[in-house]
């Protein structure tokens, strides 16, 4: 291994990951958001199709708490591995 390699995977990489944590979970959960869920629900077909079911019955509340459940089954476990990485990598004081 030389010593630029070295320098480089010791130093220069630690340092860039720490700063980078915040920010990747933050474009991992919007990714979430905007992409495709299990590739073929998206947020907003996945909220049409609970407001179509809520209109049929009259019945809201049932529909929406499911969508709104299905996402927080999702992005929760996301958004707490991203908190896990900055809080392991976090700068030692």
């Amino acid at each position: 291994m030389t010593h630029l390699s070295r320098t480089w995977g010791r130093v220069i990489l630690p340092q860039a990951f720490r700063t980078v944590i915040p920010m990747l979970g933050n474009y991992l959960i919007q990714m979430f958001k905007d992409s495709a869920v299990l590739s073929a629900i998206t947020v907003i077909e996945l909220m049409a199709t609970a407001q179509a079911i809520g209109s049929s019955n009259f019945r809201y509340l049932e529909p929406l708490t499911m969508a709104a459940g299905l996402f927080l089954v999702i992005s929760y476990p996301a958004s707490r591995l991203i908190n896990r990485l900055e809080r392991r990598y976090a700068p030692q004081h």
